[in-house]
């Protein structure tokens, strides 16, 4: 089995993990490829324990082997099933109220691992310039090609209110290509969707990073996602908030020449389910801001959108911001794509507590059927430990299970995978996320910084 990501940095003390859930009964090899863009791939070997979570530290493994400071996308091969995910976090030294101050695990993103390569690729989000007040955006496009042939690549941006613009570009065999999309001609300061598209039929993988501002911290807060492997009539997300200054946007690509309507729903905690509909014009991007809508505000929710009988298939992503304590303007944020089905079992790679960071990490889980449900979620440590948790989660409802009321703090970080199922088999969907403390041998700042990912299925 394998797994392809586009990102990967250790360069000025970021950190780069790989992290693979093997829920076999027995351990499994794995074999990492590591491309870069300007010098030959490496590999590197590990294990996977059974029933347990495998934790690859590439700022360790890479400098081991020479590789000091490099940027790079990686492929993942198992001899048994896996799950895999990438996590990142970038340090940051910065001067606030003319102090110089070092801010620990900033800019933490987080990815899922594709589990083969396309030769199309799409991410409804991409923006670029000064945005809400006057925050700076950067995105950059990773495209990695694992094979031995070069890929020729088309990448079509699509623009909210302004015609698509087309960059051509060759990725080496073995490589990582990167594009900074402001120095793209008319993207300087511009909301788009991005298409990737290999014309010579070499299969790729693509992720997209945002990075931005917040208040005098240049680069604050960052976040991240897989490219969709295709564009469809329906995507769902666990994970949405407009409570405890969080603000959440749906991002809408619609790749195609016809015009898209959308049907939003949006699974409440405690009430019935808010609806609303949208229009994604031919070969653009919309975004819904959902702070325009009186009825999420103070509220999470997971997050339907079909396109109404009929209209063509589309791509959504759901970014989120929040400002920590002292904050102005957005400290952190996270991004995931949407799931393109529900399904009865989940598995999330990634999952930490407490530890040097401090961490949080929190499930969100959402029912859109017509059927109430049991959530069971098994925590896989990594030492081959599995602790069971249930929650019941009516129809058309969101639930938030945190992984701190379950996993004792024992001093130092627990690291673990997490597999969520139904106990009766109705399809559900679900995310995770987690934030981290700045400083924290100082007190810190709480939910400085943080990631999120969505939940792995092998159901169609």
């Amino acid at each position: 089995m394998s797994w392809y990501f586009a990102d990967g940095d250790v360069q000025g003390g970021s950190q780069t993990y790989i992290l693979v859930n093997n829920t076999n009964t027995q351990a499994t090899t794995l074999s990492l490829t590591v491309m870069f863009e300007d010098q030959a791939p490496v590999k590197i070997d590990a294990t996977a324990g059974a029933l347990s979570r495998c934790t690859i530290a590439l700022h360790e493994r890479l400098p081991a082997m020479g590789v000091a400071a490099a940027s790079f996308g990686c492929s993942l091969a198992s001899n048994l099933p896996v799950f895999a995910e990438r996590a990142m976090y970038a340090p940051e030294v910065a001067l606030r109220n003319g102090i110089t101050t070092t801010t620990f695990r900033t800019r933490a993103t987080a990815a899922i691992g594709a589990r083969e390569l396309r030769t199309e690729w799409l991410l409804a989000e991409g923006s670029t310039g000064i945005g809400a007040g006057g925050q700076s955006r950067e995105t950059y496009i990773y495209i990695a090609n694992p094979n031995t042939t070069d890929a020729e690549v088309e990448v079509d941006f699509l623009r909210e209110d302004a015609a698509p613009i087309t960059v051509p570009l060759t990725i080496p065999a073995q490589r990582r290509a990167s594009i900074n999309c402001a120095e793209v001609a008319g993207l300087e300061q511009a909301n788009f969707s991005t298409r990737i598209f290999s014309t010579n039929g070499v299969g790729v993988v693509a992720d997209r990073t945002m990075v931005g501002s917040a208040d005098d911290l240049p680069r604050q807060w960052a976040h991240a996602s897989l490219a969709a492997d295709r564009a469809t009539t329906g995507w769902w997300f666990g994970d949405g908030s407009q409570a405890d200054g969080c603000e959440t946007f749906v991002t809408l690509a619609n790749p195609t020449t016809a015009t898209a309507t959308v049907n939003l729903r949006f699974l409440l905690e405690s009430e019935e389910p808010f609806a609303t509909q949208v229009t994604v014009p031919a070969l653009a991007r919309q975004t819904v801001i959902l702070s325009d809508y009186a009825e999420l505000l103070g509220r999470k929710f997971s997050i339907e959108a079909i396109v109404a009988d009929g209209g063509p298939g589309i791509v959504a992503e759901r970014p989120m911001y929040w400002r920590a304590e002292g904050y102005a303007h957005r400290s952190g944020a996270s991004d995931t794509v949407g799931a393109t089905h529900t399904a009865a079992t989940w598995f999330l790679p990634e999952g930490a507590v407490y530890g040097q960071s401090d961490f949080e990490c929190e499930f969100a889980v959402g029912n859109p059927s017509t059927s109430d449900t049991l959530v069971e979620v098994a925590f896989m440590l990594s030492d081959g430990e599995v602790l069971l948790v249930e929650r019941e989660l009516a129809a058309g409802r969101r639930t938030t299970i945190s992984a701190n009321d379950h996993l004792a703090n024992t001093g130092g970080t627990i690291s673990f995978s997490t597999l969520i199922r139904t106990t009766n088999g109705v399809p559900i969907i679900a995310d995770r996320s987690m934030y981290a403390r700045s400083l924290p041998s100082e007190g810190g700042i709480a939910r400085f910084s943080g990631h999120a990912s969505q939940a792995i299925s092998l159901e169609e």
